[in-house]
């Protein structure tokens, strides 16, 4: 009787194994089909966002809020801010105006100049609350840091 009972244990100890071996095996390929679709299918992109943010910390947790449903691009200087306002696909700008180099409101004015007759939403997100100014100057929302990746999505899907 206790052969017996080894016999049944090693062979339900082998039948999971083999259950374990197929479902690895079809994680794989079912991981290996999403990437490839994804890799071929890059029209599933809501869009581009222009973030303009001067801490890199702060840029880069942006970036990973909104890289699986735009294609984020990032401006430090008013010329790449005007190279990428010339985008067909952009959808939207966030930027943090007060910068350590005191080139915000140039940032804002360019952005204010040259996306007005396009409509393009500009969200500020910043530390100070700064509404009422910034409403007067064209920009169409305003996030107080520090801002959630909720609130930042739910904001730019508004628009």
């Amino acid at each position: 009787m206790g052969d017996y009972i080894v016999h049944l244990i090693s062979q339900f100890f082998r039948l999971i194994y083999k259950s374990i071996l197929h479902v690895t095996a079809y994680c794989k390929s079912t991981q290996n089909k999403v990437m490839d679709e994804k890799a071929v299918d890059m029209s599933g992109l809501l869009g581009a966002v222009l973030i303009i943010e001067h801490d890199p910390l702060v840029r880069s947790m942006y970036m990973r809020i909104l890289q699986h449903e735009y294609d984020v691009l990032t401006a430090h200087t008013v010329s790449q801010c005007e190279s990428h306002c010339q985008r067909t696909d952009l959808r939207v700008v966030v930027i943090e105006p007060h910068r350590p180099d005191g080139k915000g409101n140039e940032l804002l004015e360019t952005l204010r100049s040259t996306l007005t007759q396009r409509q393009i939403p500009v969200i500020i997100c910043s530390v100070l609350d700064a509404k009422r100014t910034n409403h007067d100057a064209g920009v169409h929302s305003h996030l107080v840091k520090p801002v959630t990746p909720e609130a930042l999505r739910q904001i730019i899907t508004q628009f």
